[in-house]
């Protein structure tokens, strides 16, 4: 978070004030400003240093910080994007396969990135190509939600295919 400057910790000898409702009160000396921001129960906060004399402002300086940080976390928790995982085993039911692919709408609607995973078994015969077969029923469906970000990979005994949002 910035650090500004508050009250004691401001050097300037002459700064221009700004007051608590945005009203300009002009130039004038540090510690007038800084006496005039305690008498309403304020404090003088260092807006600009960049101009001369540098421009403070009197507000509450506890409850800017309060509010600052709340647009942070704001923020912060509108830039996640979440990856659900959808797994599934080669042999499945059609409508258990279409249950899954309606999550997956759901998820790529919400805007989440979505990882589906198809189990295969090593010991049954052409398991890999009924996972991409499976793989390809579930692109097909999805294309108009999302899109494949990459082709599917097989990670040991799981095929991983990774759709985003549109």
């Amino acid at each position: 978070m910035n650090n500004k400057k508050v009250n004691s910790d401001i050097k300037s000898n002459r700064v221009k004030v700004i007051g608590i409702d945005g009203s300009q009160l002009g130039q004038m000396p540090t510690n007038i400003a800084i006496s005039k921001a305690q008498n309403q129960g304020y404090d003088l906060v260092e807006v600009s240093d960049k101009s001369n004399p540098p421009i403070c402002k009197i507000m509450d300086y506890g409850k800017y910080q309060f509010d600052m940080r709340k647009q942070d976390r704001k923020n912060k928790s509108k830039n996640k994007v979440h990856l659900k995982e959808i797994r599934m085993k080669t042999v499945i039911a059609d409508n258990d396969l279409t249950t899954k692919v309606k999550k997956c709408v759901d998820f790529l609607i919400k805007g989440d990135k979505v990882k589906i995973s198809i189990q295969t078994h090593p010991r049954r015969h052409n398991d890999k190509q009924v996972a991409l077969s499976i793989l390809e029923t579930i692109e097909n469906v999805l294309l108009e939600f999302g899109t494949l970000s990459s082709s599917p990979k097989q990670d040991g005994r799981f095929l991983n295919a990774f759709f985003v949002p549109k």
